[in-house]
């Protein structure tokens, strides 16, 4: 199983740091690669070079978890005022030119941009279904079994491989590794991409609205 992992570095008031929901991303990337038993990890960011920590985060998560993983990082002048549209264009390429992968997974929003569209641009573009955040997540076969938070109700789904899928707050503890964890990462478990090579999909597969399939909803409790 092949899993694909976004993660974003947002500014904090401590610094550049992995964004929250990136976190949980990345941990249910390798929980769910460690699961399978055979399962890798590409972590990707679209950033500036200073990026590369959490990629460094993510891959030294996986390596604590006994699972490969390997890290891409997409640069970009304009990565940090790229409208959801134009940096799902941009990620659609990188994850074109890799490897075919089983999951995308992404965080429901990061905390500097509120839109949450990320997900939503990005899964028509990769000829994925899209579900979005995740509470609950297991895979079985070449399904996967998803239960997401909506404002106002749960939606229990079902959706056959490959797709995408944003990360909610509760869905897994957040992954973390120590700076010495990250220093520790070896150089060539991470590339360099220039956004500007990279062949920006012109045509979006088409999705098949059979792969995701709605198998109950329920009311959610105020509060």
């Amino acid at each position: 199983m092949n899993i694909a992992v976004l993660v974003k570095q947002v500014n904090t008031d401590a610094g550049p740091e992995m964004d929250a929901l990136s976190r949980r991303a990345a941990a249910q990337g390798a929980e769910l690669a460690a699961a399978v038993g055979d399962g890798t990890v590409t972590a990707i960011s679209l950033g500036p070079t200073s990026a590369e920590d959490v990629l460094r985060e993510t891959i030294a998560w996986g390596r604590a978890c006994s699972v490969m993983t390997e890290g891409v990082l997409v640069t970009s002048d304009a990565a940090n005022h790229a409208t959801p549209a134009a940096a799902a264009g941009i990620l659609a390429a990188t994850l074109a030119s890799l490897e075919p992968f089983d999951v995308v997974l992404l965080g429901g929003r990061s905390s500097d941009d509120a839109t949450g569209l990320l997900g939503t641009n990005l899964a028509p573009l990769l000829g994925m279904p899209f579900a979005a955040w995740a509470r609950y997540l297991s895979v079985q076969a070449r399904r996967l079994h998803v239960r997401c938070e909506h404002e106002d109700e749960w939606v229990q789904l079902t959706v056959e491989m490959p797709a995408v899928v944003s990360c909610a707050a509760d869905l897994i503890q957040p992954c973390g590794a120590s700076p010495t964890a990250r220093a520790l990462v070896p150089a060539e478990l991470i590339r360099t991409v220039a956004a500007d090579q990279l062949a920006t999909p012109t045509i979006a597969p088409t999705v098949d609205t059979h792969a995701l399939r709605v198998v109950s909803r329920t009311p959610r409790e105020p509060g």
